[in-house]
């Protein structure tokens, strides 16, 4: 895949990070996005890459799969480009597949199995990128997200630790194949995801002996305030660094 290739989403990556307040300090200490596609079910797969901006930085080859949720990749590359960024200021390399593909809003029926597919090859694609080590992945994912993350967490995405964020998971106990480390991140007064939901993927965690530990938010709406967001990526850098960490 070239990553010089432009497409829309990265053209709308590189611009906000050229335009975001006159060159910012997260965006000066992080400059390297680039974009291109991978193939996937007969797709190709927008991917915009976060790296870090020299060698040598704590977190030096840890990666983390970052999935959009059901607003689609074009929304969420917004309102995530400054948390990406410092995480590949930290040095994580951040992959952000469009991974809904060729159905942008993720609307269209029968299209599940594609998408389950698109995110896999995204964590499989990532694992491949120069400085990356394929033993310190992590997932970071919201909502549909979320829930994808959990699902190739615990199947077969073998991730070292995972953070969903307003999600839970859809699997037995014993369907549970892999175990890594999981975070998860609620809020308290979720319309859309009900705490519950959560709840019930904690015990189902837990009954299979995955390590997992939750975060409650003090909110009542499903779609995290701009302002909440960089406090969820730093208490995601927080528990990921702790898992990632080269020899952990």
């Amino acid at each position: 895949m070239d990553l010089t290739r432009r497409t829309g989403l990265g053209l709308l990556a590189a611009s906000i990070a050229a335009t975001a307040g006159g060159a910012p300090a997260w965006a000066q200490a992080a400059p390297r996005i680039a974009t291109g596609t991978y193939p996937s079910g007969g797709e190709d797969i927008t991917v915009v890459l976060f790296s870090p901006p020299t060698e040598g930085l704590p977190m030096a080859g840890a990666g983390i799969l970052l999935l959009h949720g059901g607003g689609g990749a074009a929304l969420e590359i917004r309102r995530w480009l400054e948390d990406a960024t410092r995480l590949a200021a930290r040095g994580y390399t951040v992959a952000f597949p469009a991974w809904f593909g060729a159905d942008p809003e993720g609307r269209r029926e029968g299209r599940g199995a594609f998408q389950r597919q698109a995110a896999l090859d995204g964590f499989n694609w990532l694992a491949t990128q120069p400085g990356v080590d394929p033993g310190r992945i992590g997932i970071i994912g919201f909502s549909r997200g979320g829930f994808m993350a959990c699902e190739l967490a615990v199947s077969d995405a073998p991730a070292r630790a995972v953070v969903a964020i307003a999600a839970g998971g859809r699997r037995e106990v014993e369907q549970i194949l892999r175990k890594p480390p999981t975070l998860l991140i609620l809020a308290d007064g979720d319309p859309v995801v009900e705490p519950g939901v959560t709840r019930n993927w904690e015990r189902t965690l837990r009954r299979a002996g995955v390590h997992v530990e939750v975060e409650v938010l003090d909110s009542d709406h499903h779609v995290p305030e701009p302002a909440e967001w960089r406090g969820i990526f730093d208490t995601a850098h927080r528990f990921l660094r702790d898992e990632l960490r080269s020899g952990a």
